[in-house]
């Protein structure tokens, strides 16, 4: 009988510390996943800010540049005579794209709205434009084509006739901030991740993520960056 009773406890020990084993092993494999996502967003955030100081800021090119760094995070499944290649690179980035639109946001901090009316000034240029394509040899049009930017040529010259030097400078400065919101998939770590998350922090992602939580059947851990570097192409301000 006493036999039996130490059997039986130990049973019951055994299960309790192999659930508990399963647990922590678990919520460890997921912990890794959040880091190794943060890394890879810090990664992708450094190169979306280099193509926008390049591209005028211009927030589509910036996103187009994340996204596609962030598909190395995807692994679509190849059949059974497929072998990886181009096609399976733009599968994975075809779905990082459409969960970037429900879970992703690059937000432009700076310049701000104020700084973009104090500073821009207007520009005229002609612009080619293909009237039958875009292949070499058609014929092309040209149109007149009006925007403002912040400038960054003539640097010198424009900084030495700044009133405000420290004005002049920040407002030359490209800040970004990529909010991303990652589903957590292993069970039980999920849950428990999701909910300490929530009670214990407030993370600046939070709010956007817990708005796109009924896009998704998975708690969502919101991660996100913010990198700032000057502009090496003139601003467009918003709209032109």
């Amino acid at each position: 009988m006493y036999l039996r009773r130490q059997a039986g406890q130990a049973t019951v020990e055994t299960a309790l510390l192999l659930s508990l084993m399963l647990v922590i092993s678990l919520l460890a494999l997921q912990l890794l996943w959040i880091f190794w996502q943060q890394h890879t967003l810090q990664l992708a955030t450094s190169y979306a800010l280099r193509s926008g100081a390049i591209a005028n800021g211009n927030h589509s090119d910036m996103s187009t540049t994340l996204v596609s760094l962030l598909s190395s995070t995807q692994m679509p499944k190849l059949a059974a005579d497929e072998q990886p290649g181009l096609a399976l690179a733009m599968r994975a980035y075809a779905t990082e794209w459409v969960n970037f639109q429900r879970f992703g946001e690059v937000r432009i901090l700076r310049p701000g709205k104020a700084t973009q009316r104090e500073f821009s000034e207007p520009r005229v240029g002609i612009q080619n434009r293909t009237t039958e394509g875009f292949q070499p040899g058609l014929s092309r049009t040209k149109r007149l084509r009006k925007w403002t930017e912040i400038s960054v040529d003539h640097a010198r010259a424009r900084y030495a006739a700044a009133t405000d030097k420290p004005a002049w400078l920040a407002a030359r400065q490209l800040e970004i901030e990529v909010v991303l919101c990652m589903p957590l998939q292993l069970p039980v770590a999920a849950t428990l991740l999701a909910a300490v998350h929530n009670w214990w922090t407030e993370h600046p992602a939070n709010h956007f993520c817990r708005a796109r939580q009924v896009l998704s059947s998975d708690p969502l851990w919101p991660l996100s960056h913010r990198l700032s570097g000057p502009m090496l192409s003139g601003f467009h301000s918003s709209g032109s």
